[in-house]
């Protein structure tokens, strides 16, 4: 059936009510990073993957300098445990915060960034072992605010690739998710992710592309 615009927004408004918050931040950029990039883990019960993500973060086949944060957002299964396991490592910081949501998790790591770029990885997300070299090589080669790779997604069963090409200087063919990207860094300065609400990536697109 076909609905007047006025009925369409108090749908929305009913199913996806104004949060009130804002995706405007204040965040500290390093003037000289030690890393080359930072890579943003939020995790909220993952138990079930969260040690091949980290094993496929380790596992990079790389010479850039990158840093992991882990943002525990309020898990009541073992993941709390098993970033214990890894908080002693060199280039892992591991953060816990009560549950607020993926976007106060992303939020808080990017408060204070020492990389020259930043990258968005799930927690049951798996790189590939040369995944942060090949985004990176592209990002200093060209200067780059934002490189996107590709990314193959699966049910447990099957995987189905999915590779963007991306013309070299137009943004709006970029996907509008923050995975299997590398973004520089300073466009963070002053944007962050909008808290509570759905399709926080969206964002990116109305604010980060025509930057």
């Amino acid at each position: 059936a076909t609905q007047s615009l006025e009925e369409a927004e108090h749908i929305m408004e009913q199913r996806y009510a104004d949060q009130g918050t804002t995706c405007v931040k204040a965040n500290t950029i390093a003037a000289q990073p030690e890393y080359d990039l930072e890579m943003i883990v939020p995790v909220y019960n993952a138990a079930n993957y969260l040690e091949a993500c980290i094993e496929s973060i380790n596992g990079q086949i790389t010479n850039y300098r990158f840093h992991a944060t882990f943002i525990d957002d309020g898990s009541t299964d073992a993941s709390a445990d098993i970033l214990k396991q890894h908080e002693q490592e060199e280039h892992f910081t591991i953060l816990t915060q009560q549950h607020r949501g993926v976007s106060a998790a992303r939020n808080q790591a990017l408060a204070h960034i020492n990389a020259g770029y930043v990258m968005f990885v799930d927690a049951d997300d798996l790189l590939t072992q040369d995944a942060i070299s090949n985004l990176m090589d592209k990002a200093y080669e060209q200067n780059a605010d934002v490189v996107e790779g590709s990314i193959d997604t699966t049910d447990g069963v099957s995987q189905q690739p999915h590779i963007q090409h991306t013309e070299e200087n137009d943004a709006r063919q970029l996907s509008g998710y923050v995975c299997s990207k590398v973004f520089a860094a300073r466009l963070f300065e002053q944007i962050g992710f909008p808290e509570n609400y759905r399709y926080e990536d969206s964002i990116l697109s109305f604010l980060f592309y025509p930057m």
